[in-house]
């Protein structure tokens, strides 16, 4: 099988789900996913804060920690700040949160029910 027909099949298969929590180590992943079309990415986007972690003590025992490269997706884009827009958006409302329903996992099953239906 080659490489093109291989990412068909995977992107058939659905995606990882994301939202504002979704930061660091997995904006990695998803980084790879998007970047070898390995599925879609369903949810919201993504916090934006990719990338190594530099700090230091400032006065009154406190310290400062924040993002000290500059991430950027495969094709270059920036990462840091903006974060991953999913393929799929996906909304979680305040009804849906109340009423104990997962939407971003709703719409997965859903989207993957409606690929298999024949």
């Amino acid at each position: 099988m080659d490489d093109s027909s291989a990412s068909a099949e995977a992107a058939a298969a659905g995606g990882p789900l994301a939202d504002g929590r979704s930061a660091s180590a997995p904006e990695t992943v998803l980084q790879i996913v998007r970047g070898h079309r390995l599925g879609m990415v369903i949810g919201e986007r993504t916090g934006g804060t990719n990338g190594n972690v530099a700090s230091f003590q400032v006065p009154g025992g406190y310290t400062v920690r924040f993002t000290g490269m500059r991430a950027v997706n495969h094709d270059g884009s920036l990462l840091h700040g903006k974060g991953i827009d999913p393929d799929v958006p996906v909304a979680v409302t305040v009804a849906g949160t109340i009423a104990g329903r997962d939407e971003v996992l709703d719409a997965a099953v859903e989207m993957l029910a409606s690929e298999r239906e024949p």
